[in-house]
Parts: C-alpha cells; structure tokens; sequence
C-alpha cells in the first residue's frame, strides 16, 4: 500500500486488487454530513472542507495511506502498527478529532465518528469493512447521546 494523501480513484484500485494489508486502519466520517452542508451558509462549506481535509492531511506520516471515502468518510493505512503503538496512535487521532470539533463550535458544528481495526493480513476490504462498521456504530451512538445535541446547540446559538 503505497504512503502518503491520495483520490479515492485509488482506494477503490486498492480494494478492487485485494491487497492485503497489516496494520492500524481507521475509518473517520462526519456525522450527518448532508445536513450540516445544507445548513452551513453559502460560501462557508468550502472553508468547512478544506479544514477537514487539512486535519486529515495533518495525521499522514512517512508510511501512512489516506484517501477520502465519498464525501463525509476519510481512511487511514497504517502499515506495522499493531498492539500499544497502534492504541497511542488511534489516542492521539481521537484527542485530535475531538480538538478539531471542540475549536470549530462557533465556525461549524462538525461531528466526527471514527473507527479503527488492527489488521493481521487480511484483505484491506476486510479490514476497512470492520474498522467502517465500528465507526458506523459509534456514530449511531453519538447520535443518541446528548452530548452531540449539546454540540449542535452551542454552534448554532
């Protein structure tokens, strides 16, 4: 899996090849995505965008796959992670994500989820399929959760 920010084009290559892959995968996407474009006043979703996209940018290191996945989701390939270094790792993305959210309240109130799988060889289909499922589930639990609501109030107030 060859390092550094790349188009989705070839992510799906990737997928389509059934490369196998060992190592931290992480699935990261913008909760209710559709909804916070729709509202976001016009002129500002580009800003929006391009901040998240700098964010994700910003987690790349020397060996580190990223792509988009759609619109709202984003996937990082760290390759040899596993155990403890691959926990620190996915700690220092989360507390990054959640400084992300926090400082952009009065901008735009993004939300992210995200998930991770620590792959052993298996295809990165598999790998990204588990690590998406665990991101979708704790999405749905955001959801439910008043502290998104908190969130959303606070950035539109």
């Amino acid at each position: 899996i060859p390092a550094g920010v790349f188009p989705a084009d070839e992510l799906d290559a990737l997928l389509l090849r059934g490369e196998r892959v060992s190592g931290l995968v992480i699935s990261i996407g913008i909760n209710d995505y559709e909804q916070l474009k729709n509202h976001t006043p016009k002129g500002a979703t580009e800003p929006l965008s391009a901040s998240v996209e700098r964010l994700i940018e910003s987690f790349v290191r020397s060996k580190t796959f990223a792509s988009m996945r759609g619109e709202d989701e984003f996937v990082l390939v760290d390759p040899d992670l596993s155990g403890p270094l691959a926990q620190r790792r996915l700690n220092e993305i989360s507390e990054r994500l959640w400084d992300f959210q926090l400082r952009n309240l009065g901008h735009f109130s993004v939300v992210f989820a995200w998930g991770a799988q620590e792959a052993h060889g298996e295809t990165l289909v598999e790998a990204l399929e588990a690590a998406r499922e665990r991101m979708l589930e704790t999405r749905a639990n955001r959801r439910n959760s008043s502290f998104e609501k908190s969130l959303r109030r606070l950035a539109t107030a």
